[in-house]
């Protein structure tokens, strides 16, 4: 573990970090809402193995729903930074059952995507390796012991809980307005513009933070 507590003095590795969490929270939103708004994930037939697995998911109603609200806390969690280490555990849990499912009923490239998914929320668990490690030892032994923060901003942590309430509420536009497939360029383009300038400005606003961490 002394490779993981050097990489976290480093800031730079802590920005890797952090937009991991952005990226995989981001995954789930679209995908969690298909369920929670009780819509089909995929159009394959019923006679294809795959059409027919998600067909019968959807068809169970409720737990349809209930895995699309576990997909959001699990990317409200990691997006907000401050219970990442939370958002990690639930979204493992989940990507283990994707990555499973996707092999079991051979859907294609969506299992490698899904695998890569797991080897980046194992990587986020490591990071945070100290903070599950006090779970399996004698608190006596451990109450004085120092854990290390990540060495970015707290502004973060609002930064990602807006991202996420934005990409939520924007995302939701398509089961509020049917007919948004005529506006698809600026559907992507601007929570994409929003998204970007947002991350980069907190980026060089952290700057000086960057000076005198070095110090």
């Amino acid at each position: 573990m002394k490779l993981i507590n050097t990489f976290r003095k480093n800031i730079w590795a802590n920005y890797f970090v952090l937009f991991t969490r952005l990226l995989m929270g981001f995954a789930f939103i679209p995908s969690g809402l298909i369920k929670l708004y009780g819509k089909p994930f995929s159009l394959l037939p019923k006679t294809d193995p795959v059409g027919y697995f998600f067909d019968a998911m959807y068809h169970t109603g409720i737990y349809w729903n209930f895995l699309g609200i576990c997909q959001l806390l699990a990317a409200f969690l990691l997006m907000s930074q401050k219970y990442a280490n939370l958002g990690a555990v639930l979204f493992l849990g989940i990507i283990v059952n994707i990555v499973l499912i996707t092999y079991g009923v051979g859907f294609g490239n969506t299992t490698i995507i899904s695998f890569l998914m797991l080897l980046a929320v194992t990587g986020l668990l490591l990071w945070d390796y100290q903070k599950f490690a006090l779970l399996f030892e004698d608190f006596a032994y451990n109450k004085n012991v120092q854990i290390d923060n990540d060495l970015i901003s707290k502004k973060w942590n609002t930064y990602g809980f807006s991202i996420f309430t934005f990409f939520t509420l924007w995302c939701s536009l398509p089961y509020i307005i049917k007919d948004i497939h005529r506006f698809s360029v600026f559907y992507v383009l601007v929570p994409f513009i929003i998204v970007s300038t947002s991350f980069i400005y907190i980026l060089y606003t952290d700057f000086p933070q960057f000076k005198s961490n070095k110090k």
